[in-house]
């Protein structure tokens, strides 16, 4: 049986409910519950937290027999996961939809005035290479941090507001909606929120690589609707690329800079694909004394290929690579969990 956090959180639960046990009655109905529970798989199960995993499914199995086969009774363990799978599709639409407007909005071209082809690559290239380096740079940080034995690790700004999110707006929406799945779990619900805020040092990790992931599924599905958005506007729409600077006047310049960044995918690719070449870059810059009427068409769409393949192998790639890396990192932090003693030395 695969350990997974929904059921380190429900393990915690029910560790909770037998610690408040005060009266000795109770006491006693424990003690003969966990012996029954023992007898019954205790043969079956190799290791310690198998043992203890059959222990969990039997507890499961009690809380739901209390309230009859017809309720259906949410732990705090499936409660985590219904806001999880909520929040993980809220984060793809509404990065898909985001991505594909904005960048649908940034190639508006009207025929006078073609698309600025140095502010496209910027906001929806570079920048977001840069963002991608930057979450790079915070996780390697993070790590060295934990290896060295440090005892507080201050998560980003980010991930505390999509905690709030997680655990205060989305449970008092779906509370106030009346929706049906929640009305036996308003308690389940509340301890989940309380598990994840006064276990942070026990559990930081489990719960870091979760949001970590969400983050990163927001901006995968963002670069991705942009990068869609992009392929479709060229192919149902006549579009037009060029470029102006004040500072850089030399075609060279530019030139050479494509080129440097066409590196990842010019090995395999035609020439004419990869990136466009010195005379059509010559050929659309756009100079304001002279307008775009004397500017050919060849040049002026020539450059959606570059930016197409930029946003693929610059935003894209690494942001789907950073997502990969979560899971797995999510997946590390669970099996080297110890059920004895709870760690969070783990990045």
């Amino acid at each position: 049986m695969t350990l997974k956090l929904k059921d380190i959180i429900d393990l915690d639960y029910f560790v909770n409910r037998d610690e408040a046990l005060e009266s000795e009655k109770e006491t006693r109905l424990r003690d003969v519950r966990d012996r029954r529970i023992y007898r019954q798989c205790g043969e079956t199960c190799g290791t310690s937290e198998a043992l203890l995993l059959s222990w969990l499914e039997a507890r499961r199995r009690e809380a739901c027999g209390k309230h009859g086969k017809k309720t259906r009774v949410l732990l705090p363990g499936s409660v985590f996961s219904l806001l999880y799978s909520f929040m993980v599709y809220a984060m793809i639409l509404s990065g898909c939809f985001s991505g594909l407007s904005l960048a649908w909005s940034f190639l508006a071209y009207h025929g006078s005035k073609p698309v600025n082809v140095a502010l496209f690559a910027f906001f929806f290239i570079v920048l977001q290479a840069i963002l991608s380096l930057i979450t790079v740079f915070f996780l390697l940080r993070r790590c060295l941090k934990i290896r060295s034995g440090g005892n507080r690790i201050q998560n980003s700004m980010i991930h505390r507001a999509l905690s709030s999110l997680f655990l205060d707006v989305l449970p008092d929406l779906l509370k106030k909606t009346g929706a049906g799945v929640f009305r036996n779990g308003l308690d389940a619900l509340e301890f989940t929120t309380t598990l994840v805020r006064m276990k942070t040092h026990e559990f930081q990790a489990l719960f870091f690589w979760p949001f970590f992931i969400l983050t990163s599924v927001f901006a995968f599905c963002f670069t991705t609707g942009a990068l869609g958005g992009t392929f479709f506007r060229v192919l149902v729409s006549d579009m037009a690329f060029g470029w102006q600077s004040t500072l850089v006047t030399s075609s060279e310049t530019v030139y050479d800079l494509v080129s440097r960044m066409a590196l990842p995918w010019s090995w395999f690719m035609p020439e004419t694909l990869s990136h466009p070449g010195f005379s059509q870059i010559e050929g659309s810059r756009i100079i304001l004394k002279d307008g775009i009427a004397v500017l050919a068409t060849r040049d002026l769409v020539s450059w959606w290929p570059f930016l197409c393949l930029g946003i693929l192998f610059y935003a894209v790639l690494p942001r789907g690579a950073l997502v990969i890396s979560g899971i797995l990192a999510r997946h590390r932090v669970l099996q080297g969990f110890d059920l004895d003693r709870p760690f969070s030395g783990s990045c």
